[in-house]
């Protein structure tokens, strides 16, 4: 009988746990003012989870990091495009490091966002551009979203060529003198929603588009920063 008392109570406790949390991330998730507090409570929490949390957590920081110190370009600030940002916070944090900021997406934005972020309901296999993509990006962030194009996941159509085609887009919206960084899944390291890439799949799917000036593997992903292919500069210099 006791245990059958304690059953039911762990059952409503853990029902009102689900009810209270839901509705205060319905709360937060209007609340744009939030959307910072929200990525370095997310960061925090990730820290403390094993697995693709984590992951998720060491790829942040490889962006971060990678991101040049803006106490370095007085003359003018620095453009970035976070593509597939549905599911992610990262918009959230780049403003903060005085970048302007651009979000795109297949779908609609999960929360209100700020006047400071501008953001596109857009399929990037789509070769018609928004106006506000005639300006070329400093940077492009892609993370694990390529590997979603083209399979019928987020209602985008089946398309086999779907990813190439969103690398060529995306190489028109890059800047001369940009940096593309992207994550891939590599392919069959875990259970994955999309197609996940071997090295060579990888490299063949940029060939003629981008080249990759630092690649690596970390957290089940192929990780690169890519510039446009040709070099725009004979001295286009990337950490290899």
């Amino acid at each position: 009988m006791k245990k059958r008392l304690w059953h039911f109570y762990y059952k409503c406790c853990d029902f009102l746990i689900k009810i209270v949390t839901t509705k205060f991330l319905v709360w937060l998730n209007r609340r744009y003012h939030f959307g910072r507090f929200r990525f370095r409570l997310t960061r925090f929490i990730y820290s403390i989870l094993p697995g693709y949390s984590k992951a998720r957590n060491q790829i942040w920081d490889w962006v971060l990091n990678y991101l040049p110190s803006l106490s370095m370009t007085i003359y003018r600030s620095l453009s970035v495009m976070v593509v597939g940002c549905t599911d992610s916070l990262l918009i959230h944090e780049l403003p903060h490091r005085g970048y302007g900021v651009v979000g795109v997406d297949i779908r609609d934005y999960q929360a209100k966002l700020p006047y400071y972020i501008a953001f596109f309901k857009y399929d990037i296999t789509n070769p018609k551009f928004p106006e506000l993509f005639k300006i070329r990006f400093d940077y492009i962030i892609v993370l694990s979203v390529i590997e979603l194009v083209g399979v019928d996941i987020y209602g985008d159509k089946i398309d086999p060529q779907g990813d190439r085609k969103a690398m060529e887009n995306l190489s028109k919206m890059l800047g001369d003198n940009g940096y593309l960084l992207i994550s891939v899944a590599i392919k069959n390291f875990r259970s994955h929603k999309g197609k996940g890439y071997t090295m060579r799949e990888f490299l063949n799917l940029i060939k003629g588009i981008f080249f990759a000036v630092e690649i690596t593997q970390r957290c089940g992903h192929i990780c690169a920063v890519l510039v446009k292919y040709p070099l725009s500069s004979p001295n286009a210099e990337g950490k290899i």
